[in-house]
């Protein structure tokens, strides 16, 4: 019996501790977002994930990151969402790097500086980008 209370007070500790855990009103939506929102995150800090998907895409390193940082920032629950949300995000990407930046600083200064910890956690500010496959 005192291996039940334990265990239950664990994880009672557990879920207040990380979000991510859900409590037992978590709703189906709630659980789903918070994997999804995981999974870019941990996309975003590997970098042999980033490559491995932007290889799969086959486009820069540095616009996979930032289209998946973007559409982590929308709450996605279907696979139909996260694909037009990627669409969408492509569509507004401008093509040369410097416009890339500009672009991204007035999305950021426009969002109130979302994400602002996860970039400079992840060190996405301030690093020189590559295409997966370039020579230099």
């Amino acid at each position: 019996m005192a291996d039940k209370l334990r265990t239950q007070q664990e994880l009672e500790r557990l879920q207040a501790k990380f979000i991510g855990t859900g409590h037992p009103d978590t709703t189906s939506w709630e659980w789903r977002t918070n994997i999804q929102r995981d999974t870019y995150a941990s996309i975003v800090g590997h970098p042999p994930l980033l490559s491995y998907m932007s290889l799969a895409e086959n486009e820069p390193a540095s616009k996979t990151r930032a289209k998946l940082i973007r559409v982590s920032n929308n709450d996605i629950t279907t696979t139909e969402d996260t694909n037009s949300a990627i669409e969408n995000a492509t569509a507004k990407w401008p093509s040369s790097p410097k416009r890339r930046l500009d672009t991204w600083r007035c999305q950021m200064a426009r969002q109130g500086g979302r994400f602002t910890t996860l970039f400079s956690y992840f060190g996405v500010l301030g690093r020189k980008h590559t295409t997966v496959g370039q020579n230099g």
